[in-house]
């Protein structure tokens, strides 16, 4: 009988470590997931202020043109 009650604490171990690194890699996934759309968001804003940039200079070179 305690054989039965030490192999199904044991099943329980193995169990709740199994979900353990389940949760983990669940986690570093989600955070990864996290750090690229970051990363995204960064180069789209970046690319946004190039573009205003750009037309800035642009239009100040139409008004030095027709001025």
């Amino acid at each position: 009988m305690q054989d039965l009650q030490e192999a199904r604490e044991m099943q329980e171990l193995e169990k709740e470590k199994k979900m353990a690194g389940q949760a983990k890699q669940e986690r570093d996934e989600f955070l990864s997931i996290i750090a690229k759309q970051k990363e995204e968001q960064e180069l789209e804003r970046k690319q946004e202020e190039e573009r205003k940039k750009i037309l800035l200079e642009h239009a100040k070179d139409l008004k030095y043109i027709f001025n």
